[in-house]
């Protein structure tokens, strides 16, 4: 009979396997790494996962989960078009300046190849509001007539440049922020 697993041993391996990306980038990571960063046999690490590979889509799909959750728990749905956005500028904003070695995980972990279109489709389904939320102003006529996922993508980026410049230049966090959400919406919006 197997040993039961423990979720603080799992999120200590999550955690180990998380620091080594942000810091190391995925190429550079070994179980043995892993294993030693979260003080654990490196044995027991392939109790919980039997494959690097395993591990890396796990901790990517928790890891989208996690900020998606962020982004749409709190969606003020009954809000504005552009109020709803600000918000989600906002919350993701908030959400990669408290998490910074999440938010470059995740950047690693987009471009992985262990990460297939498949596992993204899957880690992002619950985006689905915020897709709707687009879709909706572009049927109202306030949001221009992007495909969703290049306005998402822009989004995106804009927010990392944002927060670059925030941490970069934390004096000016505010207005770096502002001006990052004026750009977003003045690049969107019909009018």
């Amino acid at each position: 009979m197997s040993r039961p697993r423990s979720l603080d041993k799992r999120q200590a391996i999550f955690d180990a396997t998380l620091k080594l990306i942000a810091e190391c980038g995925l190429s550079g990571i070994r179980t043995s790494a892993i294993s030693k960063t979260a003080s654990i046999a490196e044995g027991t690490l392939f109790t919980y996962f039997k494959t690097k590979e395993d591990l890396v889509r796990a901790l990517y799909v928790d890891l989208k989960h996690e900020m998606v959750d962020v982004l749409v728990s709190r969606l003020p749905h009954h809000a504005s078009t552009r109020e709803q956005i600000r918000y989600l500028w906002n919350a993701y904003i908030d959400w990669g300046i408290r998490w910074p070695e999440k938010r470059r995980a995740i950047e690693q972990l987009q471009i992985a190849t262990e990460i297939t279109p498949e596992l993204r489709a899957q880690a992002s389904a619950p985006l689905a509001d915020i897709e709707h939320l687009i879709k909706d102003g572009i049927e109202h006529g306030l949001l221009r007539e992007y495909p969703v996922n290049y306005m998402g993508a822009a989004l995106v980026a804009l927010a990392e440049t944002t927060m670059n410049f925030m941490l970069d230049d934390a004096d000016q966090a505010l207005r770096y922020r502002e001006m990052g959400f004026e750009m977003l919406w003045q690049g969107i919006a019909t009018s």
